[in-house]
């Protein structure tokens, strides 16, 4: 089921619809779980600085295919959606369930931590998400698409509630 942030813009609702029509097109089942959701501006540009770096995957797309570990048919798919249609390759690119995506966030802890050490609410939910955070690509990769949505849920409700834990 799509989110809220869905139904606010009709573009990336486009996106969605085209790239599930595209797959069914060429014979793959391709489902947008979830299009993302709207970061915040902060005013004070340490924390501004942070929302920035989680955006990409907060905005990103959450995009369940049946490739599985048949890495060779979810390329093929990828060529297709990029002679397609550029700009939706560009959009599938950023899905979520991809570990490239979710790897940067990895990195968002420590290169914010003398900000985040301000804020030990905030800094206290990246380290939970640390603990949940997958390991290596192989880890991910390991896992179900279920659990893959699951985790990747996971992290953005974190994610979130860590950035409204810079308003208070």
């Amino acid at each position: 089921m799509l989110n809220e942030a869905a139904h606010h813009n009709p573009e990336t609702q486009i996106l969605a619809k085209s790239l599930e029509s595209l797959g069914k097109q060429h014979g793959y089942k391709i489902k947008v779980l979830d299009l993302g959701t709207n970061v915040p501006h902060f005013e004070d540009p340490k924390i501004n600085q942070i929302a920035e770096a989680l955006s990409d995957f907060l905005t990103a797309p959450t995009i369940k295919d049946e490739f599985g570990r048949e890495h060779h048919k979810r390329r093929n798919f990828y060529a297709i959606v990029e002679t397609t249609d550029p700009k939706l390759f560009i959009w599938y690119q950023k899905n979520r369930l991809r570990y490239n995506n979710l790897l940067a966030l990895g990195y968002v802890q420590l290169a914010f931590q003398n900000t985040l050490d301000l804020y030990p609410e905030a800094n206290q939910i990246f380290s939970e998400i640390m603990r949940v955070f997958p390991k290596s690509a192989e880890e991910f990769n390991a896992m179900t698409d279920n659990e893959k949505v699951r985790t990747t849920n996971t992290i953005a409700r974190a994610l979130k509630a860590a950035l409204d834990k810079f308003k208070n």
